[in-house]
């Protein structure tokens, strides 16, 4: 079987100021193969909330600097794709805090959440 293909974000550079596009790059990685208690999920949204600007600089802080060139990571909401051993469960799930890339290989954890999709709609009175 071949590697699975994914892309993430990576810190470039240091902002001096608002952050611009580049100091940041977009990186295609391959990701090893499923291993047991393992799974795969395509990540949909990522948090950006303002303690990632704080974690640009290379200072000390609550949280740990961001790497150059390493992905950003923070939480995110994901599509469940596969897992080890398989399930064919499709999911949506909620994940505290994952790399940046679009795909993630990871550990099966407690702090997986699987979320309940609601539509509303709204009828005017």
């Amino acid at each position: 079987m071949t590697k699975i293909s994914s892309h993430e974000i990576r810190l470039a550079s240091r902002p001096t100021g608002m952050p611009a596009a580049d100091n940041f790059v977009l990186a295609q990685t391959e990701l090893e193969l499923l291993q047991d208690q393992q799974v795969l999920v395509r990540n949909l949204y990522m948090s950006v909330g303002p303690c990632m600007r704080g974690r640009m600089n290379d200072g000390k802080s609550y949280l740990p600097p961001f790497q150059l060139g390493k992905p950003l990571d923070g939480g995110t909401v994901g599509e469940f794709i596969d897992s080890r051993p398989g399930n064919s469960s499709r999911a949506i799930l909620s994940l505290p805090s994952l790399a940046g890339g679009n795909t993630s290989r990871l550990s099966k954890t407690p702090s997986l959440r699987r979320m309940v999709r609601i539509e509303i709609s709204i009828i005017p009175q």
